[in-house]
């Protein structure tokens, strides 16, 4: 990683005469608030998968997830953070492509999510977001005789 480390040459002075390592990374610009966002996310996603389970799976799969939360957000779901949770699969997808992949140490059958498994889960988010509307423009329950009096029967 370039720019961190005792190698360093780059010295920088300050305005009152202080020296230390010129840096290549603009920290300051992060923005803490949506940090602290990430941060609950991962400590959700430990308490339900375990720490680290996310380094065992593949780049493909974090992307997949990317998508399906940008498409969520999009479409106008509001069950879940979804801008918090793109954010939260982006940085793990880069820190897997980072490693060169996923690390097969936190790799377990029943941790691995494929990208099958998550496209299910997302049509059926959206079957249970759209079956209402359906349900409001199409009756599901047969009109009671009481309901059809005065109704011209052909």
């Amino acid at each position: 990683m370039g720019g961190v480390g005792p190698d360093v040459t780059d010295i920088e002075v300050s305005p009152h005469g202080g020296k230390h390592s010129q840096s290549g990374y603009r920290f300051d610009l992060i923005d803490a608030p949506a940090m602290l966002v990430l941060a609950g996310i991962l400590h959700q996603g430990c308490a339900k998968y375990g720490d680290d389970n996310w380094r065992g799976i593949s780049v493909k799969a974090h992307l997949n997830h990317v998508i399906m939360h940008a498409m969520a957000y999009l479409a106008g779901d509001a069950q879940d953070d979804h801008l918090g949770h793109l954010l939260c699969r982006a940085m793990m997808a880069l820190a897997t492509a980072l490693r060169g992949g996923p690390s097969r140490a936190a790799m377990t059958g029943a941790d691995m999510i494929e990208a099958r498994d998550v496209q299910a889960m997302f049509y059926h988010r959206l079957a249970e977001q759209v079956r209402p509307a359906i349900a409001a423009v199409i009756p599901t329950e047969r009109p009671s005789d009481s309901d059809l009096r005065g109704v011209q029967r052909g």
